[in-house]
């Protein structure tokens, strides 16, 4: 959290101690990024408002325990955090998150939303190099049954109800 960044920098809640370039990069972030097919975002999005209209609390604060949007208007696919999942990739079609509990003790994902494999490494950098997915949950008639298996590499693959695997 916000004390645990400001001790980093060394006395406890000291702000003045942050590096100025620091603090000049986080003024410059922007509060999402887009692709022609993908969004990101720190927490959760509003499907019916604009990502240029979100409000900050949305954006940041508004946990996926809390409130599970439906797909966005934009019809791209979100990909968020800030809900950690245990050591799991969360993949809910319209929305994946990332979040695996880094901060907890958890693992640190990586994840490429184009070929979809994913890395993860522990708090010692030691890779897992895994990739795993949360099934989604059933709500529609676009859900599909699926299960998890994974090889003698250790890489998760998750099957369909028609026996096909998907890296």
């Amino acid at each position: 959290g916000g004390i645990t960044a400001l001790d980093s920098y060394g006395d406890t809640g000291r702000p003045d101690l942050i590096p100025k370039a620091h603090i000049s990069f986080l003024q410059n972030c922007v509060p999402f990024f887009e692709t022609e097919t993908h969004f990101f975002i720190h927490a959760n999005y509003k499907p019916d408002v604009q990502l240029e209209k979100m409000d900050d609390d949305t954006l940041r604060w508004l946990s996926l325990r809390d409130f599970v949007p439906s797909p966005h208007c934009s019809g791209k696919i979100a990909v968020v955090g800030h809900t950690p999942h245990q050591a799991a990739i969360l993949d809910l079609g319209h929305l994946i998150c990332l979040d695996t509990g880094c901060c907890s003790g958890g693992l640190l994902t990586a994840f490429d939303v184009i070929s979809r494999q994913g890395w993860q490494v522990n708090e010692r950098g030691l890779c897992h190099c895994t990739l795993s997915f949360t099934a989604t949950p059933a709500r529609s008639e676009n859900t599909m049954k699926v299960s998890l298996s994974h090889n003698d590499l250790g890489f998760w693959f998750l099957d369909d109800e028609n026996g096909r695997s998907f890296p």
